[in-house]
C-alpha cells in the first residue's frame, strides 16, 4: 500500500467552518469527509456506490455495529453451559417452552380472568388465592 500524501486546500473561513460542521455531523474527520465528498461529486450519478451518498450517517453506522456486537454477545451467552447443570440457556428455554406447551394442552378451559387451574404455570392467583 502506498503512503498517504498531504494535500493543501484553500477555502474561506466560512467554507472551512461549513466543512468542519458537516464532517462533525457525520462523525468523520475533516479529511475523510473532504475525500468522500470529492469522490461522490466526481462520479457520474448511477455509476456505482462511489457517486451515491451513504444512507446511514457515521454515527448511525457505529450504532448499528454496536447493536450487532450486543446481539453476538447475547447469542454467545445463550450458547454457554449454565454453571452446575451442564445445559445451555437456550436448552433451558426450549425445555420451558415444551413444558408450557404440554401444560397448555392439558389445562382445562381457563376461567373468566384468563387464569389456569390452581398451582399450574398459568395460575394468576397469589399464595392465599388473591390477585398478585
Amino acid at each position: 500500500m502506498r503512503k498517504a500524501r498531504q494535500r493543501t486546500l484553500y477555502c474561506t473561513p466560512v467554507e472551512k467552518a461549513t466543512i468542519q460542521a458537516a464532517a462533525a455531523k457525520l462523525g468523520d474527520p475533516v479529511s475523510r469527509f473532504v475525500i468522500a465528498s470529492g469522490l461522490r461529486n466526481a462520479a457520474a450519478p448511477g455509476q456505482g456506490p462511489v457517486g451515491e451518498a451513504l444512507v446511514l450517517t457515521g454515527g448511525e453506522q457505529r450504532a448499528l455495529v454496536e447493536g450487532v456486537e450486543r446481539l453476538m454477545a447475547l447469542d454467545a451467552a445463550l450458547r454457554e453451559p449454565l454453571p452446575g447443570i451442564g445445559v445451555t440457556a437456550l436448552e433451558a428455554l426450549a425445555f420451558v417452552h415444551r413444558r408450557l406447551a404440554v401444560e397448555t394442552d392439558r389445562a382445562p378451559p381457563s376461567g373468566p380472568d384468563g387464569s389456569g387451574p390452581p398451582g399450574s404455570l398459568f395460575d394468576r392467583s397469589g399464595p392465599a388465592g388473591g390477585r398478585r
